[in-house]
């Protein structure tokens, strides 16, 4: 199964980065994400940090690894 979904925003390609580059936010930013944690608290986020994300999918709880 794949679900998509577009939403365009009117914002600066920067400040659009400033919001979206913060996995932590992720919650707030997309429906049905429930927590998006990294898997090592002391690395900065960027490229190569791998992050624990929960979300809803109907009545279940899903995690998954990016």
């Amino acid at each position: 199964m794949r679900v998509e979904q577009q939403t365009l925003v009117q914002a600066p390609r920067g400040r659009v980065w400033e919001v979206v580059r913060d996995p932590g936010r992720y919650p707030k930013l997309f429906d049905g994400i429930t927590s998006c944690d990294p898997e090592d608290p002391e690395r900065e986020p960027g490229p190569r940090a791998r992050y624990r994300i929960r979300y809803r999918v109907g009545a279940t709880e899903v995690v998954s690894e990016v």
